[in-house]
C-alpha cells in the first residue's frame, strides 16, 4: 500500500477517534501525516471518500467473518457465541478502529458519518436477523428484527467497557454474554 495512502489513514482513523468526524478537518489530517491536500484528493477524493475507504478496508473483512460465524446449523446459542467471538475479535485485533465505530453508530442521524456507517450498521442487523428468524423457538423467530437489535447492543456494551480497560475480552466472557442473553429472550 502507497505511504502516504497509509498515512492518511492511519492519521484520519487517530483524528476521527480523538476529535469526532465532524469536528476533523482536511488540512488537520495532511499536516498530521506529513502530505498535502492534493494528495489526500488523489487518492479519496474528499473527507468522506477517506472516511469510506477507511470503514471499507476495516468492516469488509469482517463482514465475511461475521456471516460466516452466524451459520446457524440449528443452534442457536452457538451461533451467537461465535458471533460474539467474532466481535470481540475484532475489536481486541483493532481496538482503535472500533472505538470509531462505536462513534460512529452513536452519529447523529442524518450526518456525514452516519451515513458513511450505515450501510455497515444495516449488514450487521440483517446478519444477526437472519440467524434470530431462523431459530427453531417461536418466540425469537417472531422477534427476530427486535432481537438483532439488542444483542448488538448487547454485544457492543461489553466491547466499549473492554475499550476503557473495564473487562477483558474473552472466551468465556462471551460465553457468560451469550448465556445471560439467551436467558433473557426466552423468558
Amino acid at each position: 500500500m502507497n505511504d502516504a495512502r497509509t498515512a492518511l489513514l492511519d492519521t484520519a482513523l487517530e483524528r476521527f477517534v480523538e476529535r469526532g468526524y465532524e469536528s476533523t478537518g482536511i488540512q488537520e489530517i495532511v499536516d498530521r501525516a506529513g502530505v498535502s491536500k492534493p494528495t489526500l484528493y488523489h487518492h479519496f477524493g474528499c473527507k468522506e471518500g477517506l472516511l469510506l475507504a477507511l470503514l471499507a478496508e476495516s468492516l469488509e473483512p469482517f463482514q465475511s467473518r461475521l456471516e460466516s460465524a452466524a451459520n446457524h446449523q440449528d443452534d442457536l446459542p452457538l451461533a451467537l457465541n461465535r458471533v460474539t467471538r467474532a466481535f470481540f475479535d475484532f475489536a481486541g485485533q483493532s481496538p482503535q478502529f472500533y472505538r470509531l465505530v462505536i462513534c460512529l453508530a452513536s452519529a447523529p442521524s442524518g450526518s456525514a458519518s452516519a451515513r458513511a456507517f450505515a450501510p455497515y450498521a444495516a449488514r450487521w442487523h440483517a446478519v444477526l436477523k437472519r440467524l434470530f428468524a431462523a431459530a427453531s423457538n417461536p418466540r425469537v423467530h417472531s422477534r427476530s428484527a427486535q432481537l438483532a437489535v439488542t444483542f448488538l447492543g448487547v454485544i457492543n456494551t461489553w466491547i466499549s467497557l473492554a475499550l476503557n480497560d473495564a473487562i477483558a475480552l474473552d472466551q468465556d466472557l462471551a460465553f457468560q454474554a451469550v448465556h445471560q442473553y439467551m436467558h433473557g429472550i426466552y423468558a
